[in-house]
C-alpha cells in the first residue's frame, strides 16, 4: 500500500532521523516501490525500494510493516503542491496517483489598533503591545516571537509576556513589555515556521522627537505610542 505522509515540523528540529527501516524489516520478496513526482512534462524519482533518489533531504521514505510504503515530507512547502505518484512493480505496474494541495498560512504583525505595521514607535516607560495573527492555523502549530534572531519568552521579572489563543480559522500570539527601554528597541519576528514569518522594527526613543513621513507612510506616532511606515528624528 501506498501512502503520502505530510509532516510539520518544529524549525528547531533540524536534524530528522533516517526514515529507512534496518535490513533486516527490508521485505526482499515483496516487488519494489517507486515514489515520483509530476511537474508538466517532467517525472522526478523521489523513492525507490528503500532508497531516496532526491537531493532534497525533506524527502524519506518510512516503510511499515506488512507492506506500507510511506513518502514523508518534512516541512511541507508551497513549492511540494502538485501530483505525486506510486508505482508498484509488478506486470502490468499498479500505479496510484495523489494531488497534494498545501495552504500556505497568511501571517501579519499588528498594533494593538489591529492595523498591520512594519514599524513601530514606543516611547521609553510606555508597553509595547504587538500582535502576531496567522490564518488558517491548527491549534497544534507554534508560534513563537524573536528578537534580533533569539526567542522570546515569557519573563515576568523583566515584564515580558507571550499570550496565544486561537481566533476564527486561525492564531494570535501577543508580544506584550511592559516598562519599555530603549534597550528593548530591535528587529521583532514572528515565525510560524522556517519560511512563514513576519517582521516589525521597534524604536524605543527617550526624549521629544518627531515622525518624518516617507513615501506610502499611513500611519503615524500618537500619544505614547504608535506604528508608521517612516522616518524618526530625536
Amino acid at each position: 500500500m501506498c501512502f503520502l505522509n505530510i509532516t510539520i515540523s518544529s524549525s528547531f528540529d533540524r536534524h530528522p532521523r533516517s526514515r529507512l527501516p534496518p535490513k533486516h524489516l527490508y521485505p526482499t520478496s515483496l516487488p519494489p516501490v517507486l515514489w515520483a513526482k509530476r511537474e508538466g512534462g517532467d517525472y522526478h524519482v523521489l523513492t525507490f525500494g528503500i532508497h531516496t533518489y532526491h537531493n532534497d533531504n525533506r524527502y524519506s521514505l518510512n516503510f511499515e510493516q506488512p507492506n506500507n510504503w510511506k513518502l514523508q515530507i518534512r516541512y511541507v512547502q508551497k513549492r511540494d503542491e502538485g501530483l505525486y505518484e506510486c508505482q508498484v512493480s509488478t506486470h502490468p505496474p499498479k500505479i496510484k496517483r495523489v494531488f497534494l494541495s498545501v495552504t500556505v498560512p497568511k501571517i501579519e504583525i499588528r498594533d494593538p489598533r489591529g492595523m498591520v505595521v512594519n514599524y513601530a514607535y514606543y516611547r521609553v516607560d510606555s508597553t509595547v503591545g504587538l500582535q502576531c495573527v496567522v490564518v488558517p492555523a491548527a491549534p497544534t502549530r507554534s508560534v513563537w516571537w524573536k528578537k534580533d534572531g533569539f526567542v522570546i519568552t515569557t519573563q515576568p521579572q523583566r515584564g515580558i509576556r507571550v499570550d496565544s489563543s486561537m481566533v476564527a480559522g486561525g492564531l494570535t500570539t501577543w508580544l506584550h513589555i511592559a516598562r519599555a527601554a530603549v534597550e528593548d528597541s530591535g528587529n521583532y519576528t514572528c515565525a510560524a515556521g522556517d519560511t512563514i514569518t513576519a517582521h516589525v522594527r521597534v524604536h524605543v526613543l527617550d526624549g521629544e522627537f518627531t515622525v518624518i513621513p516617507v513615501a506610502g507612510a499611513e500611519h503615524f506616532l500618537r500619544n505614547a505610542f504608535g506604528s508608521c511606515s517612516g522616518a524618526v528624528v530625536g
